[in-house]
């Protein structure tokens, strides 16, 4: 199988362990940024524009036919709009995506709807308005407050922004500093006290196969976890799980974000619907393999269902100086064990 990895990034770990994946023949993968340290994990790294112009189709197309891919496997959120969208015209190709399904990408891009959702199935969640609505009731706003963005379209612009509001003035600094994209910004619970987990889970037609739970210990400047210790997975999760899976569709790995309140308390605040960095950093040490899991069910596998199979452990990942006489595109590593 010859794989499509878009925006290598950082995520050296993904790559790696993808090469090393029983019946990956080829890893491919983009970027824009010659020194994204991801380059180097991958077979090949080609140059493209940025998800959201116009000419990414035709240039992924391109790479495609070149290299005679199999599958295209999406890591980066803005990259999950495109090929979600895209995806009939990929298989037209002889190219397999996975994504997953329409409605499950639509409401994980929009944290608004993340938090509709959520309610709407009685799923524990943080309180979640508008900009907009907070500016408008000043007064009866209860601090501290998260600002955060609403779309992931955001990501990798100026406007990505975060802050906590600790009261009235930095709620009003912030609509002076965000004017006119009031409705672009949300203000969010408070969760801070609380521990985070990361709920990573393995789905083949629309049933659960695999859940691994961890605490998010560290996360990067990208917000990408770089320590984490599994946990047993709590019932309550398990059930989240279940009741999204329900009204949901999911192709393979995806994730879930939760916060630990204590006493069996929880809120759920993020859907990710594709591999995690938390799948390469932490699933994957436990045990839990979900790269082969994905070759296997494309492969036509039948996956049986496992759960609480997996070890308990402790995962960092840290810098590490890359070096190389010349930064360039459509070249990089060629011994599968490097």
């Amino acid at each position: 199988m010859r794989l499509l990895l878009p925006t290598a990034g950082n995520r050296s770990i993904i790559l790696d362990i993808w090469r090393k994946t029983s019946n990956v023949e080829k890893v491919i993968t983009t970027e824009i940024d010659p020194l994204a340290p991801g380059i180097l994990c991958a077979d090949k790294c080609y140059q493209v524009s940025r998800s959201d112009s116009a000419e990414f189709a035709d240039e992924v197309n391109a790479i495609c036919r070149m290299e005679s891919i199999d599958l295209i496997v999406p890591m980066a959120d803005l990259d999950l709009i495109f090929f979600s969208r895209e995806r009939e015209r990929f298989l037209g190709s002889g190219t397999d995506i996975l994504v997953a399904g329409k409605k499950a990408i639509d409401i994980s891009v929009d944290k608004l709807k993340t938090f509709e959702f959520f309610e709407s199935l009685g799923i524990p969640t943080p309180s979640t308005i508008l900009l907009r609505d907070g500016l408008e009731n000043i007064g009866s706003i209860h601090y501290p407050q998260y600002l955060k963005p609403r779309y992931v379209s955001m990501k990798n612009s100026s406007r990505y922004l975060f802050a906590l509001i600790e009261n009235s003035y930095d709620l009003e600094y912030y609509g002076r500093k965000l004017n006119a994209e009031h409705d672009s910004y949300l203000l969010q619970e408070y969760l801070g006290f609380g521990k985070e987990i990361n709920v990573d889970f393995f789905v083949q037609d629309t049933e659960l196969k695999r859940i691994v739970t961890l605490y998010r210990l560290k996360a990067g400047q990208g917000g990408g976890i770089t320590r984490g210790q599994t946990i047993p997975c709590h019932p309550r999760i398990m059930g989240f799980v279940e009741n999204i899976l329900d009204y949901m569709g999911f192709f393979g790995p995806a994730n879930i974000q939760v916060y630990d309140l204590g006493n069996g308390s929880f809120k759920v605040t993020e859907i990710n619907p594709r591999f995690s960095n938390s799948a390469a950093l932490c699933v994957h040490a436990a045990g839990v393999d979900y790269f082969d899991l994905t070759v296997r069910m494309l492969n036509g596998e039948r996956i049986v269902p496992e759960f609480d199979n997996y070890k308990m452990i402790y995962a960092t990942t840290g810098l590490h100086r890359l070096v190389v006489e010349k930064p360039e595109f459509e070249g990089g590593r060629n011994d599968k064990d490097a």
